[in-house]
């Protein structure tokens, strides 16, 4: 009676090569199984003078396997195997650096995205190509350490990438060396003028190095920038603006970049009130005013708790309101705009 075949397993390395082998991942995994299961028996207690024993899950040795082998590997396959190593949990830093440290256009991935220390980082950014500096750039919630370092770098491309990172966590003073950077790089200022952080006074800066479609840019931006005073603050061009100059996009512009007195003097020129009184009406304990003048001006009530916390935040936390005074506040936005402002004028007198 004929025997069936008996399978035989592939040699390891059929393995490591060709079209339909394992991932260098499902190896690494299967040899940690085995070392693992392994380590699990019961092994007799070695001589005092035997080697000491390895310890259980040691995988140093696999792991310099993978990485040699990753080495040697052509760039599209290296690519697809990084892309599986980012998050894996066994992989220690210091082969997530000798991954990194292969060409940036193979290593982008593991730069942009793998678990790596601020001192990791900061050694990449010190001995490595400005592809990679790029790449660490583009990596999401930057330290503002890393931030510092990056704009201590050979401009520009690197900083143009950092500008280009919305979650980068930029301190003022931060914005305020690229600004100066900028002066003298103008492939940066675009990315510059962009940035949420970029304010009034680092538009003043830079305005007199800029060309006119730049200077359109920040004029688009900060309209009230085009005022001809030199010693005019921001609330003073404002009230020389042409009113159909002052928009509603203007105005919570004004307020995103920290100027509220030029909000709100933009704020009562539209609606034909006293600016003093409504900066007053903001000082107590309601936030009904507020709601009164966003409908009055027409602005979308979606944007209420977004105004009251940035002018709580440049006004000492006022108006003092809880979340009772929301409910209160909350109808006024059905009123229309002109019972609305008729109902302001009533309360500021």
């Amino acid at each position: 009676m004929a025997q069936p075949a008996l399978q035989t397993s592939p040699p390891e390395r059929a393995a490591l090569g060709g079209r339909d082998r394992d991932s260098y991942v499902s190896l690494l995994e299967a040899l940690k199984a085995a070392t693992h299961t392994v380590a699990t028996v019961t092994a007799p207690v070695p001589s005092p003078t035997g080697p000491a024993p390895r310890p259980a899950g040691d995988l140093d040795h696999f792991t310099r396997l993978l990485i040699d082998t990753l080495r040697k590997s052509e760039s599209r396959e290296q690519r697809a195997r990084i892309a599986q190593l980012i998050d894996a949990p066994w992989l220690p830093e210091a082969a997530r650096l000798e991954l990194c440290a292969l060409p940036a256009e193979v290593s982008q991935a593991m730069l942009q995205q793998a678990p790596l220390s601020d001192a990791a980082l900061f050694n990449l950014l010190n001995n490595r190509s400005e592809a990679h500096q790029v790449a660490i750039a583009g990596r999401p919630n930057l330290s503002n350490n890393l931030v510092k370092a990056i704009i201590n770098l050979p401009p520009y491309l690197v900083q143009m990438a950092l500008l280009n990172n919305p979650s980068a966590r930029f301190e003022p003073e931060d914005m305020q060396s690229l600004c100066q950077l900028a002066q003298g790089h103008a492939a940066l200022r675009g990315a510059l003028i962009r940035h949420p952080l970029f304010t009034e006074s680092h538009a003043k800066a830079l305005m007199a190095s800029v060309g006119p479609a730049l200077r359109d840019a920040l004029h688009t931006r900060f309209p009230y920038l085009a005022v001809p005073s030199a010693t005019a603050t921001s609330a003073q061009a404002v009230a020389e603006l042409k009113l159909s100059s002052l928009t509603n996009g203007l105005l919570l512009n004004l307020l995103n970049v920290g100027q509220l007195d030029a909000f709100l003097e933009g704020m009562g020129r539209k609606l034909d009130l006293d600016s003093a009184k409504l900066r007053h009406s903001l000082n107590g304990q309601s936030c009904v005013t507020l709601a009164l003048s966003m409908t009055a001006l027409g602005i979308d009530r979606a944007a209420f708790a977004t105004v009251l916390e940035q002018i709580q935040r440049l006004n000492n936390q006022r108006p003092k309101v809880t979340s009772a005074h929301h409910l209160l506040a909350r109808p006024v936005f059905d009123l229309p705009p002109a019972m609305a402002r008729e109902k302001l004028q009533a309360i500021l007198g």
